[in-house]
């Protein structure tokens, strides 16, 4: 029998949890109507009609109505906009009457925005204030919040980031002739008979005082602020590095680099030459990559708690390797074609390139005919390209040209033409020039011409990189001969530099006087801005010049020294020889780390060329087992390259007969490819090296229609 007095008790939690649920434990979690919950979701005028048809003509119920729409709609939604059409005949929902405007105006929140990429440090109060005393921005707006300012900035993605000090003078004439002045130095002691060495003396400052300023640009760009010139840091830390370069196993004079002048004393040295580094051009200084290195290193030694601060920078010096000083100094030489031309030059990558917004968006979409041509010069420099050779942009449409799509071919065709037409290319890049001879005219008889009209009127431009692929350093030719497996490359016919040809004259003056007069008689001759001279004391306690000067001044300069009696009976002139640009050439030679068979070295080929067959002529006493120490390499007509290299095994596309048995004669094995096989296969290593310094946007394609003339039948 149960006892009633435990039974009302029971069902009393019941009773409470029932109310909990219908009562005010709904709305304490938001879930009903009112401000604060989900009920005002705004209904648009098509659902709301539907509603009403649901109800209204077809009989349904308020729950049934608000389930058969998507989104759902709740029950009390449906009622409210019913009794909404009984009683005003409205479907429609009324417009938002409620809140304050926009403060400010589209353009008002532009002219913001310029304030910031105008000068980027540029602070929220400075803007505040700005918008207050400029009524012509702000139209008498009396008062604005620093946190209104910021939601505007941030709508128009400006963020908040590192401020990064750019000196004015970077690429002003006086430092790019400076940095001409340097390269041509350093030229100029490579191509010397006299061995030399290399040191790079720079110091290093650990700055503990030192804080970072922050400050606003777009998304994407850095924030940087104009200084006049680098600044000296208080209470830091200096360290001397140097780095040494060798040229020589016997060393008779070195060559001091440096960006700061306290090294005087060295100068005193008769073995010491003292060679100044341009400024604001970190990039030519390889101890500038050695210091950011050796710094992280620096502060993975948790200097002040773990060792001083002198310590941690000495241990760090050790993890530093010769091969990666070899590195920065390789780095370092990239840039001396483009130091030789007077380019400018940034200290990283130009991020303020396009400041304003609607061009930075057209940038995204596309890229301008001369951007792309400057990637194509970074990746091979067309002074590569033999004397002959016809290279470069050979069709340029007539109006400005934004490339939004690439067609990479071997030779171009008219089937290659027709796919570049279907395909609305913008710029054909065609690895053999298809105008190589020069035309009187263009007509319709020859199928070269008929090609160039057709780029021109469909405004296709055409540009050809030939033996500048071949030569360049990671090139073509380096991608053939990797084919065969690893070992050590040479390069087979070196490459030298294009700078203008310059001479080399030497004499000695009695006296500092004498010699003064002499040099201010040479810079009064024309083109002297281009003379470099270097001033060192003889035994004898007189003054020997070291002058290097273009061609095109020699004769006033020899008539000025010769004007002399003392220069005169000391003076001797020398050309100076081009020096070699490392690593760059035609052809490419191999010693295989792993010797193989000459059947292992031709499949490797067919391998790496994506061919079913291969051409070969086994040198005389050879057979297929014959072991291959040796290689040498030439894509597409090789054998002016190959002949008199010494080697197991020739890869070429091809050679004539005669050639060939001058090859087998000489027990050198020979495998042809056809000319073109020998070369299309690079078109996809290139397209991913030029796509990596391209926008996303911009479409690279290889032809589908480019193929070889000859098959195997």
């Amino acid at each position: 029998m149960e006892d009633p007095q435990r039974n009302d008790h029971a069902q009393q939690p019941e009773v409470r949890r029932a109310v909990r649920v219908r009562g005010r434990g709904v709305r304490r979690h938001n879930r009903g109507r009112g401000r604060r919950g989900h009920g005002h979701r705004h209904v648009a005028d098509e659902i709301r009609a539907t509603l009403i048809d649901h109800v209204v003509n077809h009989g349904l119920t308020m729950a049934e109505a608000g389930r058969r729409v998507q989104p759902n709609v709740g029950r009390s939604t449906v009622s409210s906009i019913i009794q909404t059409f009984r009683r005003e005949n409205r479907s429609a929902g009324l417009p938002h009457r409620g809140g304050r405007g926009p403060l400010f105006t589209p353009q008002q929140e532009d002219a913001i925005c310029e304030m910031v990429i105008a000068n980027n440090a540029i602070r929220l109060r400075e803007i505040q204030s700005a918008i207050i005393d400029n009524h012509d921005i702000s139209e008498n707006i009396q008062s604005v919040s620093i946190s209104t300012i910021d939601r505007v900035l941030r709508k128009k993605q400006m963020r908040m980031k590192q401020l990064y000090r750019v000196p004015f003078e970077r690429n002003g004439d006086r430092v790019k002739e400076l940095r001409y002045q340097y390269v041509q130095s350093i030229m100029d002691l490579e191509s010397s008979e006299q061995p030399h060495r290399f040191i790079y003396v720079d110091e290093a400052g650990f700055n503990l005082t030192k804080g970072r300023r922050r400050g606003r640009n777009i998304i994407g760009h850095r924030a940087t602020v104009d200084v006049p010139g680098q600044r000296g840091c208080a209470n830091s830390y200096s360290h001397f590095r140097a780095i040494q370069h060798t040229t020589s196993r016997h060393i008779h004079r070195y060559t001091l680099q440096g960006s700061h002048p306290r090294w005087q004393w060295f100068a005193t040295h008769n073995r010491m030459l003292m060679l100044f580094l341009p400024p604001y051009s970190p990039f030519l200084n390889p101890i500038e990559e050695f210091f950011f290195a050796w710094r992280w290193k620096v502060y993975d030694r948790q200097p002040h708690t773990q060792m001083t601060l002198l310590a941690a920078m000495d241990a760090a010096c050790e993890d530093i390797t010769a091969e990666a000083c070899r590195g920065w100094i390789r780095h370092s030489k990239r840039f001396f074609p483009r130091c030789i031309a007077r380019e400018d030059i940034h200290c990283d990558v130009d991020e303020n390139m396009w400041p304003n917004r609607q061009e930075r968006q057209e940038a995204a979409v596309s890229m301008e005919l001369k951007a792309v041509l400057e990637v194509l010069e970074q990746l091979a420099p067309l002074s590569l390209a033999e004397s002959w050779d016809n290279v470069g942009l050979l069709v340029e449409p007539s109006k400005p040209h934004p490339v939004k799509a690439i067609l990479l071919t071997n030779d171009l065709t008219s089937a290659v033409m027709d796919e570049a037409e279907a395909m609305q290319c913008d710029l054909i890049i065609s690895y053999h020039p298809p105008l190589f001879r020069p035309f009187k005219r263009l007509v319709q008889k020859d199928w070269k011409q008929q090609l160039a009209v057709r780029a021109i009127e469909g405004g296709i431009a055409v540009f050809s990189p030939h033996t500048s692929w071949d030569s360049a350093k990671g090139g073509l030719n380096d991608w053939l001969i990797g084919g065969l497996g690893g070992g050590r490359v040479s390069v087979l016919s070196q490459a030298l530099c294009s700078a203008p040809q310059k001479n080399r004259l030497e004499f000695t003056a009695r006296s500092q006087e004498e010699l003064n007069n002499i040099l201010k008689l040479l810079k009064e001759t024309e083109n002297s801005e281009a003379f470099q001279y270097t001033v060192l004391r003889n035994e004898e306690g007189g003054q020997q010049v070291i002058l290097t000067c273009p061609s095109s001044a020699l004769t006033p300069v020899v008539q000025t020294v010769l004007g002399n009696t003392t220069a005169s009976q000391s003076f001797s002139i020398t050309q100076v020889q081009q020096p070699p640009m490392l690593g760059c050439g035609q052809g490419r030679h191999i010693v295989l780390d792993e010797p193989v068979s000459v059947a292992v070295a031709v499949q490797r080929m067919k391998t790496h060329l994506g061919l079913p067959h291969l051409r070969l002529a086994l040198g005389e006493q050879r057979s297929l087992d014959a072991v291959v120490k040796t290689a040498a390499v030439c894509a597409g007509s090789g054998a002016s390259v190959l002949q008199g290299v010494k080697a197991d095994l020739y890869v070429t596309g091809e050679m004539s007969h005669h050639e060939v048995l001058d090859a087998v004669a000489k027990g050198t094995s020979v495998v042809l490819s056809d000319h073109s096989n020998s070369e299309r296969g690079f078109l996809s290593v290139f397209k991913e090296r030029l796509a990596s310094r391209l926008p996303d946007s911009v479409t690279i394609a290889i032809s589908k229609r480019d193929r070889d003339p000859l098959e195997v039948v």
